[in-house]
C-alpha cells in the first residue's frame, strides 16, 4: 500500500513540474568526422596543440529535395602560451526548411598538464540568430494558421558552453 501511494505521489509531482515548465525541443547539428573538429563539441579542446587549427566542414541531408537541411560550419582554435591555453571562433549556418540558425561562438581554454598527459577546461559562448525566412517557403493562402504569422521574423539568444578534454599520446577523452 506505501509503495502505491509512494508511487501515486510520484508521479503526481512529475506531472505537475513537466506541465508547469515551458518545453523546447531543439535539434543539434550533426557532422560525421568529428575526431577532425573536435572543437566544435567540446570547448574543452581549446588551446590544445602546437599550431592553430582550422576546420570547415558542410553536409548536406536528403539531396535532391527542395529545401533539404544543410549545414556549414567553420571553428579556429589558435593555442596561445602566455595565456595558459588559447581562444576559439566557431560560425555555424544551418539551414532547415524555412528555418535558419546563424551562430557565433567565442570560447576560451586553459591547458594544464596532468598525469603525462594535458587537461584543457574550456567555456565558449554561442550568439545565435534564428530566422524564419518567407523567401524559402511561401505557405498556401487558404491556410489560416496562427503561427505562421511569424515568417520573416528572427530571435537572438545565447548559449554557454562549458568542457573538459583529457588528452595522452595515444588516447583522449572529453565532457
Amino acid at each position: 500500500m506505501f509503495a502505491q501511494d509512494h508511487m501515486k505521489k510520484t508521479l503526481i509531482a512529475l506531472f505537475a513540474i513537466v506541465c508547469s515548465s515551458a518545453l523546447w525541443a531543439q535539434q543539434d547539428v550533426q557532422f560525421t568526422q568529428f575526431a577532425n573538429n573536435k572543437i566544435f563539441y567540446n570547448p574543452g579542446v581549446t588551446g590544445a596543440g602546437d599550431a592553430i587549427c582550422l576546420s570547415a566542414a558542410h553536409r548536406s541531408q536528403w539531396v535532391g529535395f527542395d529545401n533539404a537541411p544543410t549545414t556549414q560550419n567553420f571553428s579556429s582554435n589558435i593555442p596561445l602560451n602566455f595565456l595558459h591555453g588559447g581562444l576559439a571562433l566557431n560560425f555555424t549556418n544551418d539551414m532547415i526548411g524555412y528555418f535558419q540558425d546563424i551562430t557565433v561562438g567565442v570560447g576560451y581554454g586553459y591547458q594544464m598538464d596532468l598525469a603525462g598527459g594535458t587537461l584543457g577546461l574550456g567555456i565558449r559562448a554561442d550568439f545565435r540568430n534564428k530566422n524564419i525566412t518567407s523567401g524559402v517557403w511561401a505557405p498556401p493562402q487558404t491556410m489560416n494558421d496562427p503561427s505562421l504569422v511569424a515568417l520573416g521574423s528572427s530571435s537572438m539568444a545565447t548559449d554557454l558552453s562549458f568542457g573538459a578534454y583529457y588528452q595522452q599520446e595515444s588516447w583522449y577523452a572529453g565532457l
